[in-house]
């Protein structure tokens, strides 16, 4: 094309003003043309190397950290992400992993540890214990609980009798002190006494979510609850100013938001085909759904049982099934769910390990697992691949 210009322009007549400047100008459109073009094709190679579709995540250089034995559930990183907290026995029991020198010491006693959680400076740690009591008068067995706190490294332990039973703790931070949620849909603030604070007046401006009960109005009901009733999601503002109904269809029987305040995690179970199915939904604060995650009892699974939030509220994790029989579990992988670009990501591939209570760490590079075959806490390295075309 150059070459013919040329001699289109060399053959012009000089003093035909006219018909050069149209050469001329006929030559820079040309020119022009040919670099868009040219960073358009650069800019295609560059899009094609970075689409969300090319690449996966796979957890590499697994290692164990514990020796065998040892049967972690409830797997916390400390905010620091220096050490690990997990509980021993069926949710009792905490312990605590210095991931530099790999010692294991137990923070609490064997029937304690309810809802633990990782004070601000990594260096406490709050879990409940629980004793069932009877009153003869009234006939009436009831269970009172105590917040203790623990100072890891001088092993010294603070008590206080609870007034809200074993709340989970929302947030723990320098300046809010510890947030509890108190049945299910009200936010305290304690000090490390047991004492109720005021909340902070940025706190009562934040959401809440709940379950509540409601008369059935659809197909997909709640086994646990008779006489025609479902629960749904609700959320309300701590001020008040806001309650509103998230979810419709009933079934539900947990929920949660994300760290961020963003996004609703929400546990339900329905029935298919007269058999129990598992769902768990992600959603917005209006109640949009951004992921449906199927449980145990689909077709397909994408996840069993509850999942746990990333730090910065991008990703959840969690273990996949795979079952000889209903009651046989003959392998897991974990997944890794990321809800900004609504994609699974089945993070291992080892057809022989029974994986559990995977968590990761603050930074997102690190996962830690219990690998339940031969009960130890393994880590590994969480690595984003491209995947060649």
């Amino acid at each position: 094309m150059a070459i013919e210009i040329s001699k289109y322009y060399w053959n012009t007549k000089l003093n035909d003003i006219e018909n050069t400047t149209k050469v001329l100008c006929l030559v820079s459109v040309l020119m022009f043309c040919t670099v868009i073009k040219a960073l358009g094709n650069q800019s295609a190679v560059n899009s094609s190397t970075t689409t969300e579709n090319d690449y996966t995540y796979e957890l590499v250089d697994v290692k164990p950290l514990t020796p065998e034995g040892m049967h972690a559930t409830s797997i916390q990183w400390s905010p620091d992400g220096k050490k690990i907290a997990f509980t021993l026995d069926k949710g009792l029991y905490v312990h605590v992993l210095d991931l530099s020198t790999r010692e294991v010491k137990p923070v609490s006693q064997p029937d304690e540890g309810y809802s633990f959680h990782w004070s601000p400076d990594s260096k406490r740690i709050l879990f409940y214990r629980g004793k069932v009591e009877f009153d003869d008068k009234t006939q009436i067995r009831d269970t009172k609980y105590w917040g203790i706190i623990v100072d890891i490294d001088n092993k010294t332990k603070k008590e206080f009798e609870s007034q809200f039973k074993a709340a989970p703790v929302e947030k723990w931070t320098e300046e809010d002190g510890i947030v509890v949620r108190s049945k299910g849909r009200e936010l305290k603030s304690i000090d490390e006494t047991g004492k109720i604070k005021p909340i902070n007046e940025k706190e009562k401006d934040k959401f809440v979510v709940y379950i509540d009960r409601q008369k059935a109005s659809s197909t997909f009901t709640d086994e646990y609850v008779s006489g025609g009733f479902v629960n749904n999601v609700w959320i309300k503002k701590v001020n008040g100013s806001v309650n509103e109904q998230l979810t419709k269809e009933g079934g539900y029987y947990g929920a949660a938001l994300s760290p961020n305040g963003k996004y609703v995690l929400a546990y339900a179970q329905g029935k298919h085909n007269g058999k129990g199915v598992y769902l768990t939904m992600v959603m917005d604060l209006q109640g949009r759904k951004i992921m449906e995650i199927k449980g145990s009892g689909n077709e397909v699974e994408d996840a069993h049982g509850n999942l746990g939030w990333s730090l910065d509220s991008r990703f959840l994790i969690g273990i996949k099934e795979y079952e000889e029989s209903e009651w046989d579990i003959k392998a897991t992988e974990i997944v890794l769910f990321d809800v900004e670009n609504k994609k699974k990501y089945e993070i291992t591939h080892t057809p022989n390990v029974v994986e559990s209570s995977p968590s990761l760490s603050p930074d997102n590079k690190y996962v830690v697992f219990t690998d339940y075959s031969k009960s130890i806490i393994c880590i590994g390295k969480l690595v984003k691949k491209v995947i060649k075309q």
